[in-house]
């Protein structure tokens, strides 16, 4: 029984390591936030800020305050009732997005999305 128990505790450990390895080349930092309203586009390149920007935009829903710094975006305010958008928190990884439905405003990361396991 000694030997199963460390045996088990190998294959837990070899198990543990292989599944970070994994994780850490499947996670994809996105470089461009791709903030759309109203038909228009602002590409933001967030990697390269080294400080907190804001950006502002006037939507038929009112006043959408984005956010950006050298992590991520953000949705900072917005005069939407239920505040989806900026519950969504900060964003940073390709292909994450987040989206003001009533404001009519989305911020999309663009970047290399890396292949996992399934879609090869």
């Amino acid at each position: 029984m000694k030997l199963s128990g460390k045996v088990d505790i190998i294959i837990i450990l070899v198990s543990l390591a292989a599944v970070l390895l994994v994780m850490s080349f499947t996670s994809s930092a996105g470089e461009t936030a791709v903030i759309t309203c109203g038909g228009e586009e602002l590409f933001v390149n967030f990697r390269e800020l080294t400080q907190e920007m804001h950006y502002t935009f006037e939507t038929g829903g009112g006043t959408v305050v984005i956010a950006a710094d050298g992590t991520g975006v953000w949705f900072e305010s917005s005069p939407c009732s239920d505040k989806i958008c900026v519950n969504t928190g900060k964003i940073s990884n390709a292909g994450e997005c987040a989206v003001c439905v009533p404001c009519g405003i989305s911020i999309y990361i663009e970047g290399k999305k890396s292949t996992d396991g399934m879609t090869g």
